[in-house]
Parts: structure tokens; C-alpha cells; sequence
């Protein structure tokens, strides 16, 4: 979780991890709290991977390893972060078909950037200097190609690619447009809490049960 966004900040009667159904804490009080709320919670992380600096990659990789030598190996793993509560399950149905029908290492999903950097400016003394791209360029067919970026929402890559090269995002992965502003939201800063605020307020998504049970593990185990 982002340390601007508290794991059990409340909007409308449910929290981050209510609304995105996560697996794994790094701390015995906020364990207890996903207890609470119904979700699988087998182990604690060491407090090398539960601290500000931690990677989501190591931390995703310890829960593998974990995983494994309790369970079984999968094919893939997905990350699903709580900054991200409006994720929807087709979508992640979508990801793993665009996955299991190619043969590339990952699915990212992505956003249209607003603007494009072919437009971009800067002040320089009170004058403008336009640092994009050139007239004769901007003419070209490539640069009205929409701009994109990863909008946090989800990460689904392939276990060995994963340990392989040890990033959930690289060139050649498979690009999931994320359409949806309120499925895209990312919830990093108190204008983007508002947002959320707003969209729950306005009954743009459907609420989570309070109570959810995530048993795949179990049915394996």
C-alpha cells in the first residue's frame, strides 16, 4: 500500500483491501484486518520485504517461493495492488486469455497518456522552448500513435519469466488498454482519495461483500 493511502482508509463502508482482495500482509495488524475481512492470509513477510524501500517485485517473488514449496508451482502470477480498488474480474479474465494465447511473458494493463511529449514545452526564463518533436516529424503517421502508460491495475506474467529477468514490465509484454478512467484509477495522493470518494458516491461500481474467502490454495493444498 502507499504510505499516503492507509491499508484500511474507508470509503463507503469499505476499505482498500475490501474493495481489492489481496493475499499477503507484512504486518500482524494489518493481518488480523485482512483476516477480519475474509481473506487467506497464510504467512507473514520478513520485515526486509514489509518496509517503504521493498520492491513489489521481491516481495511477489518471496510469496512465489513460498507458494511453491507449500502448494504447488504455477504458470503465472498476477499482481493486483490495493491502490487500484476498481479493478473488474473480466478484466483479469481478459488478461490471462490475451496471455494464454501468445507466447510472450507478460500482460500490462495500460492507460492512454493525456497529451503527448511530441507537444511538450518547457519555461526557460519566461520563454518558451518547445522540447518535442519537430514540425516535419510531427507529420509523420508515428507520432499521433496514442501514448501509454502501466495504470497499476494489473500485472500477469509468467512464473519463469518472473524469476527470470525480475520485473513485472519489458518491452515485448502485451499491452491491455484499460479504457475506463474509474477502472484505471490509482489511488496515490488525496486528490486521487476524492476521486475514489466520488466515483463510489456516485454509485459508478459495485460495492465488494464485506466478507469474501479465497480458497484456490486450500483446494490444492
Amino acid at each position: 500500500m502507499s504510505r499516503l493511502v492507509p491499508a484500511r482508509s474507508v470509503f463507503r463502508g469499505r476499505t482498500c483491501l475490501t474493495w481489492a482482495a489481496c493475499l499477503w500482509w507484512g504486518g500482524r495488524c494489518r493481518t488480523r484486518y485482512a483476516q477480519g475481512c475474509g481473506a487467506l492470509v497464510p504467512w507473514l513477510r520478513p520485515p526486509e520485504l514489509a518496509s517503504d524501500i521493498a520492491s513489489s517485485v521481491d516481495v511477489a517473488i518471496h510469496a512465489l517461493q513460498w507458494f511453491e514449496s507449500n502448494h504447488w508451482v504455477p504458470d503465472a502470477v498476477v499482481l493486483l495492488q490495493p491502490t487500484s480498488p476498481f479493478r473488474n474480474a473480466e478484466s483479469i479474465q481478459r488478461a490471462m486469455t490475451m496471455l494464454g494465447s501468445g507466447n510472450r511473458d507478460a500482460v500490462v494493463a495500460v492507460t492512454p497518456v493525456r497529451g503527448h511529449p511530441a507537444w511538450g514545452l518547457v519555461d526557460v526564463g519566461g520563454r518558451i522552448l518547445r522540447v518535442g518533436l519537430t514540425e516535419r516529424q510531427l507529420e509523420e503517421p508515428s507520432a499521433g500513435r496514442p501514448l501509454l502508460e502501466p495504470n497499476g491495475s494489473l500485472y500477469l506474467i509468467r512464473r519463469d519469466a518472473l524469476l527470470d529477468r525480475r520485473s513485472f514490465i519489458a518491452d515485448g509484454d502485451i499491452p491491455m488498454v484499460v479504457e475506463s478512467p474509474v477502472e484505471a484509477l490509482d489511488i496515490d495522493t488525496s486528490w486521487d482519495w476524492f476521486i475514489a470518494e466520488s466515483v463510489v458516491r456516485a454509485n459508478l461500481v459495485s460495492q465488494p461483500d464485506r466478507k469474501f474467502r479465497l480458497r484456490s490454495a486450500e483446494r490444492h493444498g
